[in-house]
């Protein structure tokens, strides 16, 4: 865009650029990690590599490409005084690499991998990142089976946490920003939302601790096909 390329030709070179790098980025970090444990002689899956990672990398240049996007429209329609660059760092990089990190990491390692660390696989030491639950629902679970349940339930989710802070940031900023040169309207609404949110999600935390409680062992089943 700065050499007087057309726009929507610049977001979809950008976006299959950021999609090569998130795809190599995944392949070091799932080859890496396997290698960095090897004492825990967790195996190398090729279908990693052949069918998630590349599902990943479709969906991140969707992400990637819509997250632009709305950058770009923020300011050509309504004028916003930052540069693109600078955006795409706020929304893309901060905004929703938080959502992805406080929302999609839970599913893949409380929720998954380090169900049996109380409390609810909060804690963990760096010496123990290798010692995952082995046995899934049905048999032993394996890199894949957690690969599979991250993209089902983490990326939906990740997905509905950015779709709400663009909705709430985009119409704070709509209906607030007039009032007392933003400061009156706008930071006291965000202030507010925060706070709302904050006490839903502990009712949320709270309500499913006592609901359903840590992770447990059948030991009695255990116990039983041993004797």
């Amino acid at each position: 865009m700065a050499i007087q390329y057309n726009a929507i030709l610049a977001l979809i070179i950008g976006s299959a650029v950021a999609v090569f790098v998130q795809g190599v980025y995944a392949t070091t970090a799932y080859l890496g990690r396997t290698a960095s444990l090897a004492k825990f002689e967790q195996p190398v899956y090729i279908d990693i590599l052949k069918s998630v990672t590349t599902v990943t990398m479709a969906h991140a240049f969707v992400a990637v490409f819509t997250t632009v996007t709305m950058c770009f429209l923020i300011i050509e329609a309504l004028g916003h005084p930052f540069p693109l660059p600078l955006m795409g760092i706020v929304w893309g990089g901060i905004a929703l690499g938080a959502a992805g990190s406080a929302t999609g990491n839970p599913f893949y390692g409380k929720e998954r991998q380090y169900q049996k660390y109380p409390p609810f696989g909060a804690g963990l030491p760096i010496s123990a990142s290798g010692d995952i639950v082995r046995y899934a629902e049905a048999g032993q679970r394996s890199s894949l089976d957690n690969g599979w349940f991250t993209s089902k339930g983490a990326g939906p989710a990740s997905g509905i946490c950015f779709g709400l802070i663009v909705f709430f940031e985009l119409w704070r900023t709509i209906l607030f920003e007039p009032f007392a040169a933003g400061w009156g309207g706008a930071v006291i609404a965000g202030a507010v939302i925060i706070i709302v949110f904050m006490v839903i999600d502990r009712m949320v935390e709270s309500w499913a601790r006592k609901t359903y409680g840590p992770y447990t062992t059948e030991t009695a089943t255990e116990e039983e096909a041993t004797a």
